[in-house]
């Protein structure tokens, strides 16, 4: 129902707004406002946050300066200090060549002393004899004795021979890395890694919480859109119904009612926008209503007065 004051000092637009439609805008209002607390409640990425990630990048930059300067084994020291280290046990060790040690008589040395010759040149057999008896001579040594003697001699004094060698440690070459520094080096490269995935996890819920700002912000981008359809809408009806009261009073104000009165009271037909009756008041006194009728299309063709 609308009330309308005539001569027009205040209008009374109650009813051109359907409680439905003011529903609908209140609903959509109450959703938007859901939507600005969400986006209030977001946590967003702060200056905090971004000094700290900051803070993370830079100790990254410093370890990678720590171990660029360090002085790492290449490829190229491993290889050399393979080719010099073999393999190291307590086996047999073949030596091809050595130096004899300090005043080691050597095998033709030996072989000189012991040839029958230079025996038979130093004395005879008689000298031999007064110089011992036979007996004293076979305690000393039997033949048997010194050849076997002089055979391990002659085998100790082959370098071809194999010998046992025991290498139960032996230096690194100068600038080998250790195997504490190996480990230094892999637990590094292991904290880089770790620091790297949890850049990589921050970055990706940055995005994720970036994107659904944006949707939520597409969603109130819309809502927006439609409150802002329904306020035309209202605005156009609101329009509708002053012009068709302006037009209703310059055809019937001056004959059916010639009456003075300050109020007009209208009643609708349904929900449309057609008037059904149009009331007249004088100080909240009825002097008139008129009742419209209408046509198949809408069309106004008849007025009576009661």
């Amino acid at each position: 129902m609308a009330v309308f004051t005539y001569p027009s000092v205040a209008i009374d637009t109650t009813g051109l707004a359907t409680s439905a439609k003011q529903d609908l805008i209140i609903t959509e209002l109450q959703a938007v406002n859901t939507d600005m607390d969400t986006l209030v409640a977001v946590d967003y990425s702060t200056s905090a946050k971004q000094d700290l990630q900051t803070t993370e990048l830079q100790a990254i930059n410093t370890d990678m300066d720590t171990l660029v300067a360090k002085d790492f084994s290449t490829e190229t020291t491993l290889a050399a200090l393979n080719a010099k280290v073999t393999a190291v046990d307590t086996g047999n060790v073949t030596i091809s060549s050595s130096a004899l040690p300090t005043g080691a008589a050597t095998e033709a040395t030996v072989a000189t002393l012991a040839t029958e010759v230079t025996v038979a040149t130093l004395a005879t057999e008689a000298t031999v004899a007064t110089l011992a008896t036979e007996a004293t001579v076979a305690t000393l040594a039997t033949q048997t004795t010194a050849a076997a003697i002089l055979t391990e001699l002659q085998l100790k004094a082959d370098l071809t021979e194999t010998q046992p060698v025991s290498m139960t440690s032996q230096p690194l070459p100068t600038g080998a890395a250790t195997e504490a520094t190996l480990l230094t080096i892999d637990a590094d490269t292991s904290n880089i890694s770790a620091k790297i995935d949890t850049i990589d996890a921050d970055t990706s819920n940055i995005s994720a919480k970036i994107d659904t700002i944006d949707v939520d912000t597409s969603n109130i981008s819309a809502k927006i859109d439609t409150i802002d359809t329904d306020t035309s809408n209202i605005s156009t009806k609101i329009d509708t119904v002053a012009t068709d009261l302006t037009a209703l009073n310059a055809r019937l104000a001056g004959s059916l009612v010639p009456e003075e009165f300050d109020e007009i009271v209208l009643t609708y037909v349904g929900a449309t926008e057609d008037i059904q009756t149009a009331t007249y008041k004088l100080a909240t006194t009825t002097i008139a209503t008129l009742t419209l009728s209408y046509d198949g299309s809408n069309r106004l063709i008849g007025v009576v007065k009661s």
